[in-house]
C-alpha cells in the first residue's frame, strides 16, 4: 500500500470516529422538546413550595431541565423539576419569589427557551393561620409591603372606590365592567415594574358573578423630593427616521434623569403609538414598550391615553379602547408621589363611532378615526368625585389627560377645549369639569395639539400645560432637516421637567438635545424676508400665505418666539439702553418654515405644516444695525438672555440648537 493510500485511510478512520463520538454527544446532550403551557396569570400562597404546569402534546421536560423565571430587571429565580409525565410537571419555587409578571424560560443542556410570560400574585394571610375571604365581594384581596399588610390604601375597579381594612384587606362589590382591579398608590411607595410600567393594575379572569382574589405588593421608598418628566405625543410608528430621532431624544433625557436629584419618573400624555401604522407596519403597543424598556431604563413611567391609542378597527369607545386596556393600563386611574395627588383621565370619546375598514396593505377605505368628541364621560367623572373623596383639598392634584382643557384665542385669549353636551349622556365639558375640581389646587397636563400653550387660571385653582410634542411635526421636521426636531409653533420637540419637594413645585418645559436655557429664539425679520420666498416653497398656494405673512413686517421688525409663556413671565427688549415695547402676536416661525414647511410644500403635501400660534412677541427697532438686549425671565425668576447684535443672519446653521 502506497504512503497516500495510508493517508486516505487513517483519515477516513478518524473522519468515522469523530462522526461516531460526535453522534454519541449529541445524543447524551439532545436539548428537551417540552411543550407546555404557561398560563397569563397565576396565584400562588406565601408559603407555596412547588407550581405545576400543563404538559402539551405528551412532550415533557426531562426532571435534568429547569424552569427559570426572569423579572423585568433582569433577575432569575432557576426553578428544578421535580416531577414529570405526559400530562404535567412540578416544579419546586424559590422561597424569594414575589409577585409581578416574569418571562418563563425552560433551561435544557445550557440552552435557554422562553416559553412564555406569566404575571404571579403572591397571597399572604393577614394572620398566621388565617385568610382573606371574600364576604360578599366580587373582588378582593391583601395589599402588603414586605409581607406587612397596609391599611388605607384605596382601590378600584374604575366604578367603585374602596380603602383597605386594618388588615390590609379591600373587598369591592363588582360588575367588572373594565375587567381589572387598580390600587392608587400612596404616598411613599411604588409598585413592582414591568420594564418601565407601573404594575399598579391586574386583569380580573374570573366572570362578575364569580369572586375571585387580587393582591398587590408594593415597596416602600422616599420621594417626597422627586422629579416628573412630563412628555407629549410621541407617535412612534417605524417611519420617518422616527426610532433613531427618539432615541435621541431618549439620550437627552436621561441625562437630565442621571443627573437629578430624589427619585424620577416620567408622564405620557397620549399618543403614544400611531393608530394607522399597527397595521400598516406592524408597530403596536408591545414595540413601542419594548422601545421605552430600551431607551428610557430605571425610570417608572405612568401611562395616559390618546386618540391614536384607539383600535380603529373596533366600533365605540368602550371597544377601541380594549387594546390599550390589556396591554398598556386603565384608561383612567389615580396614585400618590410626595405629597400630591396624580389622577390620569382620558378625553378623548369614540361614543357611537363606527369602526374604520381598512384592506390588506393596511389602507384604510373607511375612515373613522378623527370623529370622536373631546370631553370626560360621565363615569370618569362619577369615579373621579369618588377618588378625591379620598383626598384632602390641602393637596396639590395633577391630572394628565390627552386633549386640553382650553385652547389659544387669538394672541392673549382662550377658549373652551372641552365640549358640553346636551343629548343626555351627561358627559362633562370644560365648565363641569371645572366645577367637579373646585376647592382643589390643580395643575392639568395636556398634548395633542403638537403645540405649546399654557393656561394661568391658578388664582381659581387651575393651570394647565399643553406641552410641545416629543415628536414636533409628527417627525417630519427632523426628517426634512436632521438636527431640528420642531413642533408647528416653533417649540423643539421635548419635555416639561416638573421638580417637586413637599407641596412645593416648579417646572421648565426642556428642548430635547439643548441647554435648559434655551428658551426662546429671535428673528431679525429684515433677514427672515430675504430667505422665506415663493420659490423654496414650490409656489403652492398655502406657503405663500405664510411668506406673504412674513413680508407684512415693517422694516427692522424683531419677532420673538417664547415657547414655554404665560402671564407672569416677562420679555423686555432694549435698544441702546432704551427698553422698547413689546406686543404679544400670533405669528408662524420662521425656522419651522424653513427647515420643515418650505421642503413639504415643495413634496407637493400641504398637511403638517406650520402653525399660527400665540406665545410670539414683536418689537420695532430704529436701526437695522442695533444690537438688542432680550432678557426673558419665567414665573419662577430664572432669567434668560440674548445679545442680538444685528443684522442677525438667518439660515440653518446659524440656528441649530441640538448639541
Amino acid at each position: 500500500m502506497t504512503m497516500k493510500k495510508i493517508q486516505i485511510v487513517i483519515v477516513l478512520i478518524f473522519s468515522a470516529a469523530f462522526v461516531f463520538w460526535a453522534c454519541n454527544g449529541t445524543k447524551e446532550e439532545t436539548l428537551s422538546t417540552a411543550e407546555f403551557n404557561v398560563p397569563s396569570s397565576v396565584t400562588l400562597a406565601s408559603d407555596a413550595a412547588t407550581m405545576d404546569f400543563k404538559v402539551l402534546f405528551n412532550h415533557p421536560p426531562k426532571t435534568s431541565d429547569q424552569i427559570v423565571f426572569e423579572d423585568s430587571q433582569g433577575n432569575a429565580f432557576t426553578c428544578a423539576i421535580t416531577f414529570a409525565d405526559d400530562n404535567k410537571f412540578t416544579v419546586r419555587l424559590p422561597p424569594n419569589l414575589m409577585s409581578g409578571t416574569y418571562k418563563v424560560y425552560l433551561l435544557s443542556g445550557g440552552t435557554k427557551t422562553l416559553k412564555g410570560n406569566m404575571s404571579v400574585s403572591i397571597i399572604y394571610a393577614t394572620t398566621p393561620g388565617d385568610t382573606v375571604t371574600p364576604e360578599g365581594a366580587s373582588i378582593y384581596g391583601l395589599v402588603t409591603c414586605e409581607g406587612k399588610p397596609l391599611s388605607d390604601v384605596v382601590m378600584s375597579d374604575g366604578v367603585e372606590v374602596v380603602k383597605t381594612d386594618e388588615n390590609g384587606v379591600y373587598r369591592i362589590a363588582s360588575q367588572k365592567k373594565f375587567g381589572y382591579v387598580f390600587i392608587s398608590v400612596p404616598s411613599g411607595y411604588e409598585p413592582p415594574l414591568n420594564g418601565v410600567l407601573p404594575q399598579n393594575w391586574k386583569p380580573l379572569t374570573r366572570g362578575s358573578l364569580t369572586s375571585e382574589r387580587v393582591d398587590f405588593t408594593l415597596n416602600k421608598i422616599d420621594n417626597n423630593i422627586f422629579t416628573l418628566y412630563v412628555m407629549g405625543d410621541m407617535h412612534l410608528a417605524k417611519k420617518q427616521n422616527d426610532i433613531n430621532q427618539f432615541r435621541d431624544f431618549a439620550s437627552s433625557l436621561m441625562d437630565d434623569v442621571n443627573s437629578g436629584a430624589g427619585r424620577q419618573y416620567g408622564l405620557t400624555l397620549g399618543d403614544m403609538t400611531w393608530d394607522y401604522y399597527w397595521y400598516r407596519n406592524s408597530y403596536s403597543f408591545a414595540e413601542y414598550k419594548a422601545e421605552l424598556n430600551r431607551d428610557l431604563s430605571m425610570i417608572c413611567v405612568w401611562q395616559t391615553m390618546g386618540n391614536h391609542d384607539n383600535n380603529y378597527r373596533e366600533a365605540g369607545d368602550f371597544l377601541m379602547e380594549n387594546a390599550y386596556r390589556e396591554a398598556i393600563c386603565p384608561t383612567y386611574y389615580s396614585y400618590n408621589l410626595g405629597s400630591v395627588h396624580f389622577v390620569v383621565l382620558d378625553d378623548i370619546d369614540y361614543k357611537n363611532t363606527p369602526a374604520s375598514v381598512d384592506d390588506a396593505s393596511g389602507n384604510i377605505t373607511k375612515d373613522y378615526r378623527s370623529q370622536y368628541l373631546v370631553d370626560f364621560t360621565k363615569n370618569q367623572m362619577d369615579w373621579l368625585k369618588k377618588d378625591l373623596s379620598f383626598v384632602d383639598k390641602k393637596t396639590p392634584v395633577v391630572i394628565s389627560s390627552h386633549a386640553p382643557a382650553y385652547r389659544p384665542n387669538g394672541a392673549t385669549g382662550y377658549k373652551d377645549g372641552l365640549t358640553s353636551h346636551s343629548d343626555g349622556s351627561g358627559d362633562y365639558g370644560t365648565a363641569a369639569f371645572r366645577a367637579l375640581l373646585s376647592g382643589y389646587n390643580v395643575h392639568f397636563f395636556s398634548a395633542h395639539t403638537h403645540n405649546h400653550f399654557t393656561y394661568d387660571d391658578s388664582a381659581n385653582g387651575f393651570y394647565e400645560t399643553n406641552g410641545a410634542s416629543v415628536c414636533g411635526t409628527w417627525w417630519w421636521s427632523g426628517y426634512y432637516t436632521p438636527g431640528f426636531n420642531l413642533s408647528p409653533d416653533g417649540t423643539p420637540g421635548g419635555y416639561t421637567i416638573c421638580k417637586f419637594n413637599g407641596t412645593d413645585v416648579t417646572w421648565q418645559y426642556k428642548s430635547a438635545g439643548a441647554d435648559h436655557s434655551y428658551q426662546f429664539r429671535s428673528y431679525d425679520m429684515n433677514e427672515v424676508q430675504k430667505v422665506l420666498t415663493d420659490e423654496i416653497g414650490g409656489n403652492k398656494d398655502d406657503w405663500k400665505k405664510m411668506v406673504d405673512w412674513t413680508g407684512s413686517f415693517s422694516a427692522n421688525s424683531v419677532l420673538i418666539n417664547v415657547w414655554a409663556y404665560d402671564k407672569n413671565w416677562k420679555v423686555t427688549v432694549t435698544e441702546g439702553g432704551k427698553e422698547l415695547a413689546t406686543t404679544a402676536i400670533c405669528a408662524y416661525d420662521p425656522l419651522h418654515m424653513l427647515v420643515n414647511s418650505a421642503p413639504r410644500f415643495k413634496s407637493g403635501s400641504t398637511s403638517f405644516v406650520t402653525a399660527y400660534w400665540p406665545h410670539f412677541f414683536v418689537v420695532n427697532t430704529t436701526s437695522a444695525n442695533s444690537t438688542l438686549e432680550i432678557k426673558v425671565t419665567d414665573r419662577f425668576g430664572n432669567a434668560y438672555s440674548e445679545t442680538m447684535a444685528r443684522p442677525k443672519i438667518f439660515t440653518k446653521d446659524a440656528y441649530k440648537y441640538m448639541k
